[in-house]
């Protein structure tokens, strides 16, 4: 009886002690994951933010996950981080291009060889506070930029991850437009082709309509905004220039007050059809006045013109052209290329757009041109 007695309370003890064992064993499990999880708290692994930027388009897996952000791996960065060169402006001679990242679809500029990245409202912006997570260029070339990314993990982890990389350099896309005033119209700005009033006076000029206004231009002009678009350079405004303008097309190049933004804006011509058009539908009863001089009526006003001279119909009223005056509003214009010996007169009409010209031989002698000639008034056109 008394070998039971003791045979029980050896079995108790054993089972007593077994008990704080595993009891102490779970109390520190649940305080080694409580550390740990508090160490994760303090430490996130910095690179984490970098994948807000690829959760919110193409991954649901990713959205659904409820364990916080996950890791991100070094690869994902070129994912999502293009890099472009913004030229400098023409005025600034050699100066070398500026280079920016396209990130969550804006252009940041590059403002030293380490850039850190942070997250703001969502949004992945460049920052200058040190986030841990950060790249640093080591090479710049025409083709690419040589970078290296690092992302330095605290404590408990105390070690750095780095990757290197060799990113394509891009220039913007044709037709890639930037949104801020005053370019938010330029997808409607027109480029109207040779304007043919000014290829008449020996200068080969090309027109081109932005914002409601038309511009003499060629390749290697520039334009700059001040309240209005106004020929000429800059500095510090918005700037447009002209790099390629040709019978078919112009190229543009776009840069906004802090240079920025940068855009390449190709422009194809606006054809314009050719009218049918009768001298006779235009002026009636020309007359020679001397050897270089005739006279003529146009909606009831008589003109006179020299050669080499131009009527304008400027509102209700035909005046003769004076370049200081010309506003590109002008109805039409009708030119008086030359009188020959045979006393034939060549005229030139252009219409409103002056990207349309109309080429007329009409015979005249010193006579009423209405009514002995009006069986030889058409011309070609």
């Amino acid at each position: 009886m008394l070998y039971k007695r003791n045979s029980f309370q050896i079995w108790v003890r054993i089972f007593n002690f077994t008990s704080i064992i595993l009891a102490s064993a779970l109390l520190l499990t649940i305080y080694v994951e409580l550390s740990l999880e508090k160490q994760k708290t303090a430490y996130p692994e910095p690179l984490s933010f970098l994948d807000q930027a690829v959760q919110k388009k193409p991954s649901k897996e990713i959205r659904a996950k409820k364990s916080g952000l996950p890791s991100v791996s070094m690869s994902d960065l070129s994912t999502f981080l293009k890099v472009y060169k913004i030229p400098a402006r023409p005025i600034l001679g050699d100066k070398s291009p500026a280079l920016r990242f396209s990130i969550e679809g804006k252009l940041c500029p590059i403002t030293s060889d380490k850039v850190y990245f942070d997250v703001k409202k969502d949004e992945l912006i460049v920052t200058d506070k040190n986030t841990g997570s950060y790249l640093e260029i080591k090479a710049i070339n025409k083709s690419f930029l040589e970078i290296d990314q690092y992302c330095e993990l605290g404590e408990p982890f105390s070690r750095q991850l780095h990757k290197n990389y060799r990113l394509p350099i891009n220039l913007l896309k044709s037709g890639e437009i930037f949104s801020s005033l005053p370019f938010s119209n330029s997808q409607e700005w027109e480029f109207l082709g040779l304007n043919m009033f000014e290829d008449l006076k020996d200068n080969r000029a090309y027109l081109m309509k932005i914002c409601d206004q038309l511009y003499n231009i060629k390749t290697g002009d520039s334009l700059f905004f001040d309240k209005s678009w106004k020929m000429g350079t800059s500095f510090s405004c918005p700037y447009i220039y002209f790099k390629e303008v040709s019978s078919e097309k112009a190229i543009i190049e776009l840069w906004d007050e802090k240079d920025s933004l940068y855009n390449r804006l190709e422009v194809k011509k606006k054809y314009t059809p050719k009218k049918n058009l009768r001298i006779s539908d235009i002026i009636s009863d020309v007359h020679l006045r001397n050897k270089d001089q005739i006279s003529f009526i146009v909606d009831k006003h008589k003109i006179f013109l020299k050669e080499g001279e131009i009527a304008v119909k400027r509102g209700e009223k035909w005046v003769l052209f004076s370049d200081s005056v010309d506003d590109f509003k002008n109805e039409m214009y009708i030119h008086l290329k030359e009188i020959k010996k045979n006393r034939d007169i060549l005229i030139n009409v252009l219409e409103k757009n002056r990207t349309v010209v109309h080429n007329f031989v009409v015979p005249v002698s010193r006579g009423s041109f209405a009514k002995k000639h009006t069986s030889r008034l058409e011309g070609k056109s």
